[in-house]
């Protein structure tokens, strides 16, 4: 096989084709942060998107939240 000029020129660097998008998300779950891979940008702008309207949800619940005193009983 030979490598074209273009190809000498920058090394000989050929890069594979991509299969695919990874995203990092967090998990409500309790395991944190974790990697989840996609085949479609689409799909991983939807998980990205998911992913933040529960965040966003548990956001404003903490935002919101009513305070109450509390009193220590004898």
């Amino acid at each position: 096989m030979t490598v074209p000029d273009s190809l000498k020129a920058l090394g000989g660097d050929i890069q594979q084709e991509p299969i695919g998008y990874e995203v990092q998300l967090y998990d409500l779950g309790g395991r944190g942060y974790y990697k989840q891979k996609f085949d479609s940008e689409a799909k991983a702008d939807n998980a990205i998107a998911e992913n933040v309207d529960e965040l966003n949800e548990i956001a404003i619940a903490l935002d919101t939240q009513q305070k109450e005193q509390v009193y220590k009983y004898d």
